[in-house]
């Protein structure tokens, strides 16, 4: 488990990094060229986090899908 954790956290690191660089890089060959690029994140299509708790999503995947769900639990 120690070992998932430290990868998950180089992971995460490498992938700030990485973001970190390629929007300097980004920003200087704009200024230079005078030209605009797509930035990193959007070619990766990265998205914020959902704050949203599980109740919520699930209430607004239901409500899209036009389902209706009883409340009722029986049990046995």
């Amino acid at each position: 488990m120690r070992y998932f954790r430290a990868k998950e956290r180089e992971n995460s690191r490498s992938a700030a990094y990485q973001l970190y660089v390629t929007h300097g890089i980004k920003l200087l060959v704009e200024a230079d060229a005078f030209v605009r690029m797509t930035d990193f994140a959007e070619l990766i299509d990265l998205k914020q986090a959902d704050k949203r708790s599980g109740e919520e999503i699930a209430a607004d995947i239901i409500a899209r899908a036009g389902l209706e769900v009883s409340k009722t639990h029986e049990s046995v």
